[in-house]
């Protein structure tokens, strides 16, 4: 008796020591969602053509912040969830800067989001390219810390036009952006 009394014992110290090692911090939450550098707001939105959709989990648009071999300039990129039918693209084009924009170009209180993205494209599902234009809001970066850009949006509206039909994008909520390809 006193054999399984310390074999259940043993197994008891085992299987709490293993729930706390699958309970603590990874870089994976650090990369994807989890971890203290992350500020994403759990009421992000994006409002297309006058319908609001709320946003589950951020990692479902995949903010990042890159180029990615993308020949237009950086951009903050974000997956159209839930319509699931495209990217955006907002631009800060090679046309305008001449060279790659670095994470470092964003400290707190950018907000110049209107006059520096110049450009703003809506990929379709289709991979075909809306180009688009700011038309009112605001952006501000409320945290950079290299690894991540937060953008809080305040209703930043933007239209895409192609062949004489457009879309209208409004997008409110705190976004952390991946500063991909960056170290």
């Amino acid at each position: 008796m006193k054999k399984l009394y310390s074999t259940i014992m043993m197994l008891a110290i085992m299987g709490a020591a293993l729930s706390f090692t699958a309970c603590s911090s990874s870089s994976d939450d650090d990369d994807f969602g989890g971890g203290e550098d992350r500020y994403t707001s759990s009421d992000f939105t994006i409002t297309y053509d006058g319908e609001e959709h709320s946003v589950e989990l951020a990692e479902w648009i995949n903010p990042i912040f890159g180029n990615g071999g993308y020949k237009k300039g950086n951009y903050f990129c974000l997956d159209n969830y839930p319509l699931n039918n495209g990217q955006i693209h907002i631009i800060f084009p090679y046309s305008k800067y001449g060279e790659n924009v670095q994470p470092s170009f964003f400290p707190v209180g950018y907000s110049d989001f209107d006059e520096d993205a110049t450009d703003i494209e809506f990929i379709s599902a289709e991979f075909t390219g809306w180009d688009g234009e700011y038309t009112s809001g605001s952006a501000k970066v409320v945290k950079n810390n290299g690894k991540y850009i937060t953008i809080k949006f305040s209703n930043y509206k933007f239209e895409v036009r192609r062949n004489g039909k457009s879309h209208k994008f409004i997008l409110k909520g705190t976004l952390d952006f991946l500063c991909y390809l960056y170290e």
